[in-house]
């Protein structure tokens, strides 16, 4: 009875550290390796990083090295590390293009969705290809999109905001999906370090976590009462 109780408790517990794990594959874009001014750009129905899918026309991973223009040029860094992704692709096509990616959920639990938004300004000669603010559109399992806006600027750079959400999972498997929000007259709209974490359990469950924890510790009270008599 004793070690049913602890090994259900210890269950409990890693189940509970899980849900603060990543969920999604190639969060950040970096399984494509890039250097200097090189792009890697996808089409629709392609698979990169092993996890995303591209919906739509094309998407474009871009490394925090490219830079365009003069008069100073534009750095386009990503938030971290050395990728980041530009959701209108080589030219802006529209609000088609994205990516999508199909996740194991439980359904009825919560998950929170994190990343970064990043926007794109100059000064320099590429000015006018970089003056709207990036949205970036979220949707769930195919629903509405939800639209996620950077406006900031830092000037001859990539600005990145963050932004987080959470749902209710439906099912066994979520699909995430991120689609170009940004007017047609911009061309970049940047998505970087996406994070997926979750399927923390209802309150019931945590409060039977307590209680394993409390029943183990009244059971090695009594066993050393037991001993000391």
């Amino acid at each position: 009875m004793r070690l049913h109780i602890l090994f259900a408790t210890v269950a409990a517990v890693v189940a509970a550290s899980s849900a603060s794990a990543n969920l999604l594959g190639d969060p950040g874009f970096e399984a494509t390796p890039l250097s200097g001014q090189q792009l890697a750009t996808y089409y629709a129905g392609q698979t990169f990083g092993g996890a995303w899918t591209v919906a739509g026309g094309e998407v474009t991973v871009v490394p925090t090295t490219y830079t365009e223009g003069s008069g100073p040029p534009i750095v386009f860094n990503a938030h971290s590390g050395n990728n980041w992704l530009d959701l209108t692709g080589l030219g802006n096509a529209g609000p088609a293009d994205g990516i999508h990616q199909d996740v194991a959920t439980v359904a009825g639990r919560r998950y929170d969705l994190s990343f970064y938004v990043g926007n794109a300004d100059t000064d320099g000669n590429e000015a006018a290809f970089y003056a709207d603010p990036s949205t970036v559109n979220l949707s769930i399992n195919g629903g509405a999109y939800t639209p996620f806006t950077n406006a900031d600027i830092t000037e001859n750079s990539e600005n990145w905001r963050f932004f987080t959400t959470s749902f209710i999972a439906s099912g066994p498997s979520t699909r995430i999906a991120f689609f170009n929000g940004t007017p047609s007259t911009d061309n970049a709209g940047g998505i970087d370090d996406i994070s997926l974490t979750g399927g923390v359990p209802e309150p019931a469950s945590w409060l039977l976590l307590v209680a394993g924890f409390g029943a183990v510790g009244l059971i090695g009270r009594r066993q050393h009462r037991t001993v000391a008599a």
